[in-house]
């Protein structure tokens, strides 16, 4: 059997947050083997040290090896949700939906009323956790700016959308 994961936050360029979840020191760059994972998954790095208020939240075995991360990014209403990834051995055992569970939950925890992604492949796992497509002219101004919406991520990703409360049964998916 794979060893467990422990999931933790990293707060990252320009968060409002100067601690960890775990109670450590707020990290200034993001971690080589986080960059590593999302490149080899294809998924955009370039602008992860500019965006706004970045929580990098990952999942690390015990030996202390990367096996998956999502983070949230932005302040205000809005929030983007970027980068998930899981290691190729350690995909099958819900780490994914932990790891989103954790991000709606920072998000809730941060007073974020919304939470937009952008995704070419992942839209119906999204959409067991309440995620709807919505047209590019409905996003929010905060998340148009970014990056990720105007330059990264091709005119065909599919943008979807979650508003987000306070109710910790709204982050339970429809498995």
């Amino acid at each position: 059997m794979a060893p467990a994961s422990a999931i933790g936050v990293e707060y990252l360029a320009g968060a409002a947050d100067s601690v960890t979840a775990a109670g450590g020191a707020a990290t200034p760059t993001i971690a080589a083997d986080v960059v590593a994972l999302l490149r080899r998954c294809d998924l955009p790095t370039d602008d992860l040290a500019a965006c706004e208020s970045l929580a990098m939240i990952t999942a690390r075995a015990r030996d202390g090896s990367l096996q998956g991360c999502i983070a949230l990014a932005g302040r205000g209403d809005a929030v983007l949700l970027r980068s998930l990834v899981v290691a190729h051995a350690a995909r099958g055992r819900q780490l994914g939906a932990r790891l989103v569970a954790q991000a709606e939950q920072l998000a809730i925890n941060r007073g974020h009323r919304e939470i937009y992604l952008l995704t070419d492949t992942a839209a119906d796992f999204f959409a067991r956790f309440g995620y709807r497509a919505v047209a590019r002219s409905e996003v929010a101004s905060e998340i148009r700016a970014t990056a990720q919406f105007a330059q990264l991520c091709p005119a065909s990703a599919v943008v979807l959308r979650k508003l987000i409360d306070s109710s910790p049964c709204a982050l339970l998916p429809c498995v």
